[in-house]
């Protein structure tokens, strides 16, 4: 009997934890989830060039290991940004960088939150956001970019359609 009891407890107990994760769940905003899903690909897409980072750093220990007649006492050079996109130090080089960063896109005040979260500095006195808007039409003209939904991209390469884009080009 006291098994069963313990049992029955565990059922309500795992029942409950369910209900208040759905619960929780349908509290959330559309916008805040849309967010929440942009976030967790740009983590994604981060843990993927730390991976590769790591991945060269061991490549090249193994390397040296592998090879016990070599006269090199250390590692061979092998720059931090290894895998991951060179800094940038221009305006368009950080827009690039972060939207390459979120392949889900993001809207233009978001992406403009982003530049001012990356410490980048503007000069002049053009407001942050129009700045953005001027830059993303300039990348749009040149084909760098592409907008969804009101969403900016960066463009698929050799003119690939990016996963889940039932319309691409300059003016969607």
């Amino acid at each position: 009997m006291r098994a069963s009891a313990l049992s029955h407890s565990l059922t309500a107990l795992w029942e409950f934890h369910i209900l208040k994760r759905e619960v929780f769940a349908s509290m959330l905003s559309q916008s805040t989830r849309d967010e929440l899903r942009a976030e967790l690909e740009h983590l994604r897409v981060e843990r993927q060039r730390a991976i590769a980072r790591f991945d060269a750093k061991i490549a090249a220990v193994e390397a040296i290991l592998d090879d016990p007649g070599q006269s090199q006492t250390t590692l061979p050079l092998l720059g931090e940004q290894v895998g991951a996109a060179m800094p940038a130090v221009t305006f368009r080089g950080t827009v690039l960088t972060i939207l390459g960063s979120y392949p889900s896109g993001l809207k233009a005040a978001d992406l403009a939150r982003k530049v001012e979260q990356s410490g980048f500095k503007l000069g002049g006195g053009s407001p942050m956001l129009q700045r953005i808007h001027g830059e993303l039409y300039r990348l749009l003209k040149s084909h760098r970019i592409q907008r969804r939904n009101g969403k900016y991209f960066l463009a698929a390469p050799s003119g690939d359609k990016p996963a889940g884009a039932e319309k691409s080009g300059v003016l969607q």
